[in-house]
């Protein structure tokens, strides 16, 4: 019995470190692209970026089970001319909260995708919980801009 307990944790323990491996988020280390063109930071690099850019963050948080986050990368994230809007004005932010679940416990994420809008300082210009559209994303990041 010991040792087909002992196996099953082995077996755990690869499969979770092929599964982080593989699932691994360029953005952890440091300015990478990820699919549809954003150009994504970790979170604390983000951050230095931004207030050395003098430039506002997008903060988006998902997970590789969220359905919702999916269909958000897959469509509003995968717009021209949201990924136009986010490089050009933003420092993008992406916070995967299995991986890095200090942070989302700090800014208090209860559903996702969750999305923010930070001043180059970090201070919080709006946010935007659940999928939208890349509509109704343009207009929510027009309306950070003018403020």
């Amino acid at each position: 019995m010991l040792v087909v307990v002992l196996v099953c944790l082995f077996m755990a323990a690869v499969y979770y470190f092929v599964d982080t491996q593989r699932g691994k988020n360029p953005s952890q280390e440091g300015t990478s692209e990820m699919p549809g063109g954003i150009q994504w930071n970790s979170y604390f690099r983000g951050l230095e970026l931004a207030a050395a850019r003098e430039k506002p963050v997008f903060l988006y948080f998902h997970a590789h089970w969220c359905t919702y986050c999916k269909k958000l990368q897959q469509t509003t994230l995968a717009d021209a001319g949201v990924i136009q809007a986010l490089n050009e004005n933003f420092v993008s932010v992406s916070v995967d909260v299995d991986k890095e679940r200090n942070l989302a416990r700090d800014w208090n994420v209860r559903g996702l995708p969750m999305m923010v809008f930070l001043r180059p300082d970090g201070s919080t210009i709006a946010g935007i919980p659940g999928f939208v559209d890349s509509r109704r994303f343009m207009e929510a990041v027009g309306k950070v801009l003018t403020r």
